[in-house]
């Protein structure tokens, strides 16, 4: 009897690959290598078509654009139209607020007739007189008592050492 034979028959892995055929579905690498490519001049108007940009976007945003001019010019000739005819009395009334406005400061009622408003207007003209009047008794008052150009004097304080400094 001999001896019994333990070797196992190994299969070489790349050799049952190749044997099997191609694995992937797709395009090969000469697939890929053998496709049509653009020529340079297809190449050149591609590139000049990007740069442009699209002509839809181009009369979308002109369209955009002639919209807005039309309203502004609209409104330039709403507030032009406007303000030429009443400019002026805009401003007369404007003056005449202001000036009833100063005069009068707290007035109780809102609608007050001419009369009301001369008799108010000399009461208004005499409390300023008055109060100038007052202004100036106060003034030659304290002239006569005290000098007005009096000087403050510093105070010192004194540090721990005892020396004083000025603050």
């Amino acid at each position: 009897m001999g001896k019994r034979d333990k070797r196992v028959a190994c299969m070489n892995p790349i050799a049952m690959a190749r044997a099997r055929g191609p694995a992937s579905s797709g395009p090969t690498a000469r697939d890929y290598l053998n496709r049509n490519r653009p020529t340079l001049e297809e190449v050149k108007e591609m590139i000049n078509k990007k740069k442009t940009g699209s002509e839809t976007l181009a009369a979308y945003e002109e369209h955009l654009n002639q919209k807005f001019r039309n309203e502004l010019k609209k409104n330039r000739e709403k507030l032009l139209g406007s303000s030429e005819g009443s400019s002026k009395t805009r401003r007369k009334e404007k003056k005449k607020s202001s000036k009833s406005k100063k005069r009068y400061p707290s007035s109780s009622s809102s609608s007050m007739s001419t009369s009301d408003n001369s008799e108010s207007e000399k009461e208004y003209k005499q409390r300023k007189k008055s109060k100038k009047s007052r202004k100036k008794r106060k003034r030659t008052e304290s002239d006569t008592d005290e000098p007005r150009t009096k000087k403050r004097k510093r105070k010192h304080r004194q540090d721990s050492n005892g020396q004083s400094s000025s603050s």
